[in-house]
């Protein structure tokens, strides 16, 4: 017994010593990893023209694509898709720009174009159609894609999407227009815990060497996010306006259409819910009390039965 205790004291020892050598970053691959399994995701990489996609494969089913926000990544919807993935195919895809995909500084990373490549991954994957969701950015790019390809979609989930242009200029957006600097593009740690704090409601357990980790790979990607960020904003003279608004893309669109939007969103103003329900009558939309900017994130089982509550309505009809 008393060999079994030194043992353990030793390994744990061990353990302890090792953790303490390793990076942040190191640390968040590891959690992230487990993440990915309990999900039932696998990391997985196609070339798709000039581009290598990095993005997370797993279930069976109809597919479901999921595409990121600003400045965010495919693990963003880890929280989301485990409660998918026993019934469906889900996709979460690292965009080009993004993550660990090809990030060139002469690709326009404007929604249209975006829209496109998404085409192109899917036939690349042999995929004919897919549910489509994204979250912000994520979400004018899905809007787009179902506006170009709606033979491409079997439904849309727009969560908190960026891209409303007549809808009133959100905390963030106020602060741009005055020339101030956007929460979305944290230069250090400081505004990195600025940036959560505007994101969320209630934010979520989030260790601090994630967080670390996380800011850092903000600033590492400062430059290309800012060019991003400027372009997709369609940014002159502190003037936010878009190249493809939503109420106008998805003025045809005719398959089944979702829009969820957290009341307390601070990144993207929530009139924006009520631009869409006027002006896509066919759309289901609702609004989530006590809720900030990334649903998925913040309250993932709430979202996720709220997206298969709309499906199964659907399917009835």
């Amino acid at each position: 017994m008393k060999k079994i205790a030194i043992t353990s004291l030793l390994l744990i020892f061990a353990l302890s010593t090792f953790w303490a050598t390793v990076t942040d970053t190191e640390k968040l691959n590891f959690f992230t990893s487990l993440e990915r399994s309990a999900a039932g995701l696998t990391k997985k990489q196609v070339q798709v023209g000039n581009d290598t996609v990095v993005y997370l494969d797993g279930g069976q089913g109809e597919v479901i694509l999921m595409i990121h926000g600003f400045g965010a990544n495919k693990d963003n919807w880890l929280r989301l898709a485990k409660h998918f993935t026993d019934n469906y195919r889900v996709i979460a895809i690292d965009l080009p720009g993004f993550g660990e995909s090809t990030i060139s500084e002469t690709s326009s990373y404007d929604a249209v174009p975006q829209a496109q490549r998404l085409k192109s991954f899917l036939e690349a994957l042999n995929i004919d159609k897919a549910h489509i969701t994204g979250n912000s950015m994520g979400g004018y790019i899905s809007a787009n894609f179902a506006s170009l390809y709606p033979e491409k979609t079997i439904s849309t989930w727009l969560l908190n999407p960026l891209g409303v242009q007549t809808a009133a200029p959100s905390e963030m957006f106020e602060i741009i227009q005055a020339g101030g600097q956007p929460y979305v593009l944290p230069r250090n740690l400081e505004e990195f815990y600025s940036l959560l704090d505007k994101v969320f409601f209630e934010q979520p357990f989030t260790p601090d060497f994630a967080i670390r980790a996380l800011s850092k790979d903000f600033e590492d990607h400062y430059k290309s996010n800012e060019r991003t960020g400027h372009e997709i904003h369609n940014l002159q003279d502190n003037k936010i306006t878009f190249t493809s608004p939503i109420e106008i893309a998805l003025q045809n669109y005719k398959k089944p259409l979702l829009i969820i939007w957290g009341d307390n969103d601070k990144i993207l103003s929530p009139d924006g819910l009520r631009v869409l329900a006027e002006e896509l009558p066919t759309a289901e939309t609702i609004m989530m009390k006590n809720m900030g900017h990334a649903p998925m994130v913040e309250r993932p089982e709430e979202t996720a039965n709220t997206i298969k509550a709309f499906l199964k309505s659907k399917s009835s009809t």
